[in-house]
């Protein structure tokens, strides 16, 4: 079998006519007898709608082109008969790294391309190494194997998959299952990064699967989906898949560094930099229950301000109650009125706080004179030309809107103009009521295809997050025009949308933990949540905390908060209260807001940098951040152990100063703190 080998330094790439990588080395990583196909095809011919091509037994040429390696399919054979279709791969090697790009041509008259799967990396270190995603901003797993089993099973019966044939989990950039374009297999002293270099930001899948005759074969990579009639064809790229040594912030420097070539976010208004957070409170629900009326509001802002948190997150201001009635947003009379709402917006943010009003970007009520109007021409469509469907199942102790839903809602296609209009006129209609910062709901994800040709996009429209970026760019540009320190936020995480974002509220998954009785068994408890890939990305993202309920283990919990440099989302009864009704998380809140005015250079205007530029000998949480002026504040915290003694050290620095929350002793000579269970410690080094 032909075979070509590329070399780069001491980087190394061989790969066969047969589509499959014998060897990579990069970064003195060696992966070698890598399994499986390059690659994948499917497409769409009479009744079979998936019809799957492999590189195996396909007739290619290998060819090196320039500095690379070029491997060209002119004509496929798939399961039903030759397939009129080209494929050209083109692989070389730069800065460290296998760097991939195909295009995909279709002259087949009787087959619709719908989907190609590159580049695939099969390797048995996958599953020897953790797994990191960026869901939600990060996610790790310590199983590969583990993670497929149980993401497998999502979002279907178990027998609707093709077990036989491999089990496969797949997330969607940009949204809630990638934050990020990329992927890690990390090692700890060494991994294998995965990551989509597309400046286009097109909706790509990460996917992990395991093959072979027992399902115990990795497998890890991406696809697109596509649909590509007869005539036409598509470049898809860049992949980059990077062997590195080291911990996992070689692969998220990988990453930033390909950002920063279009990571460009406005300043941030100074008043949301400084924040600590919000109340997240729900004015009237679903049901109809008034929760809070306009002239709470000075009450809400004094709540909040004992714990350091000086803003209000405002939902359902408007009659119908949350999640109801969009996009019809006006005062509720019934909540106070028009002239109560403007007033206790002001007298709220004469006390120094700010108000967040919040407005749905995406969904439409079935039930409003404006989807009777104009749902029709505005709502997102499957293939069959229905409406995509959804519901939020709100509820009190009644079971049937539990099991049901009540409200009936549609997603908008961003590409509609109509639809951008109505998202400018909520950016006036808040600052004409005095607001702070306009908030749009669910617009940082990507949405389900849309097969509306009304609506002047491709058919099916995979890419809507591209209509997105676009869409944020011209709100956060309005805000601005109406007042330089009128801020926009969004709700959903990803790269691509929070660079238009001056604050994002959507970091779920982060506060599982292994073990409830952590205290019992003294041992640190261990989240799957990983947000920590994200704020070392993206330090400079304002971010909130989410999920942190009630009484509900607050104490670790926020002093998680305050290490990951995030910004406190408080939720009582799931919006329902105040902070004030648990004392003790509002006074502990307070005093780590508190610090944090006081460390303001360190731990709110420093950049995160994670575990980097430290050494800590034991057991506890500590996280660096740098100051302007290049000195450094390491914070430190502990919840399992009565008391835990540790020694940290940052080369070329000393400590000048300790200051904390809860009780602690520290000896700054030596960079020696014992901290007691839930206390909080930074130490500052010059």
């Amino acid at each position: 079998m032909q075979q070509l080998s590329l070399n780069s330094g001491d980087d190394h790439l061989t790969l066969r006519a047969d589509g499959r990588l014998v060897e990579l080395v990069c970064d003195g990583v060696a992966l070698k007898g890598l399994e499986g196909s390059l690659w994948r095809l499917f497409y769409r011919r009479g009744e079979l709608t998936q019809a799957q091509i492999t590189a195996n037994g396909q007739q290619a040429s290998l060819e090196r082109h320039g500095d690379g390696l070029r491997l060209c399919y002119d004509g496929l054979l798939g399961p039903d008969g030759p397939l009129d279709a080209s494929l050209v791969i083109e692989l070389w090697i730069a800065e460290g790294a296998l760097c991939c790009e195909a295009e995909l041509l279709n002259r087949d008259a009787t087959a619709l391309l719908v989907e190609l799967q590159l580049p695939l990396i099969g390797d048995q270190g996958l599953a020897r190494r953790a797994l990191i995603t960026t869901a939600g901003g990060g996610q790790r797993h310590e199983n590969f194997t583990d993670y497929v089993r149980g993401r497998s099973r999502f979002g279907g019966a178990p027998y609707c998959d093709a077990d036989h044939e491999g089990i496969q989990a797949q997330t969607l950039y940009p949204g809630m299952g990638a934050a990020c374009n990329c992927f890690v297999s990390d090692g700890g002293t060494e991994g294998l990064y995965f990551g989509c270099h597309d400046p286009e930001f097109r909706a790509t899948v990460h996917l992990m699967r395991l093959d072979g005759p027992g399902r115990d074969q990795p497998e890890a990579g991406f696809s697109r989906h596509l649909a590509l009639p007869a005539g036409s064809s598509e470049r898809f790229g860049r992949f980059v898949i990077a062997p590195y040594r080291g911990t996992w912030h070689r692969a998220a420097d990988r990453y930033r560094a390909w950002a920063d070539t279009w990571f460009k976010p406005r300043p941030v208004p100074a008043w949301v930099r400084r924040s600590h957070g919000w109340q997240r409170l729900i004015l009237k629900h679903q049901n109809g229950e008034v929760l809070f009326r306009y002239d709470d509001l000075p009450r809400i802002h004094d709540d909040g301000a004992a714990a350091g948190l000086d803003t209000l997150f405002m939902f359902a201001w408007w009659p119908g109650g949350h999640d109801r009635g969009y996009p019809h947003y006006e005062p509720d009379p019934e909540l106070g009125g028009e002239q109560a709402l403007r007033d206790n917006i002001a007298a709220f943010q004469q006390r120094g706080g700010h108000v967040i009003c919040y407005t749905s970007g995406r969904l439409i009520d079935r039930e409003t004179p404006w989807y009777r109007a104009h749902g029709a021409a505005t709502a997102v469509k499957r293939r069959s030309g229905m409406e995509v469907g959804d519901a939020y199942l709100f509820s009190n102790a009644a079971t049937y809107d539990r099991m049901h839903g009540s409200a009936e809602l549609t997603p908008a296609c961003q590409s509609v103009p109509l639809w951008r209009q109505v998202l400018h006129d909520r950016v006036d209609q808040a600052a004409d009521f005095g607001c702070h910062a306009i908030f749009y709901d669910q617009l940082g994800t990507q949405e389900h295809p849309c097969h509306d040709s009304a609506h002047g996009h491709p058919i099916p429209y995979f890419h809507q997050s591209v209509d997105k970026r676009a869409l944020l760019d011209e709100l956060q540009a309005h805000a601005r025009a109406r007042d330089p320190d009128m801020a926009m936020g969004i709700e959903i995480l990803s790269d691509c949308t929070a660079q238009y974002a001056d604050f994002v509220h959507g970091v779920y998954l982060q506060v599982d933990i292994s073990s409830d009785d952590y205290r019992a068994l003294g041992r640190r408890p261990k989240t799957t949540g990983f947000v920590e890939f994200w704020r070392y990305c993206f330090p400079e993202v304002v971010l909130s905390d989410r999920d942190i309920r009630d009484d509900e283990d607050v104490l670790r919990r926020s002093n998680l908060v305050v290490l990951r440099g995030l910004v406190s989302d408080a939720e009582i009864y799931r919006c329902r209260r105040t902070i004030a009704t648990y004392p003790r998380y509002q006074e502990h809140l307070g005093s780590l807001n508190a610090l944090r005015d006081h460390l303001a250079p360190w731990l709110v205007e420093g950049r995160y940098r994670d575990t980097c530029g430290f050494t800590c000998d034991g057991d506890i949480e500590a996280r660096l951040f740098q100051a302007a002026d290049g000195s450094v504040a390491v914070v430190t915290s502990q919840s399992h152990l009565p008391a835990v003694t540790v020694r940290i050290a940052v080369p070329g620095k000393h400590c000048t100063q300790v200051e904390g929350v809860g009780v602690f002793r520290a000896e700054p000579e030596t960079g020696i703190i014992e901290l007691e269970q839930d206390a909080l410690a930074v130490l500052i080094f010059a």
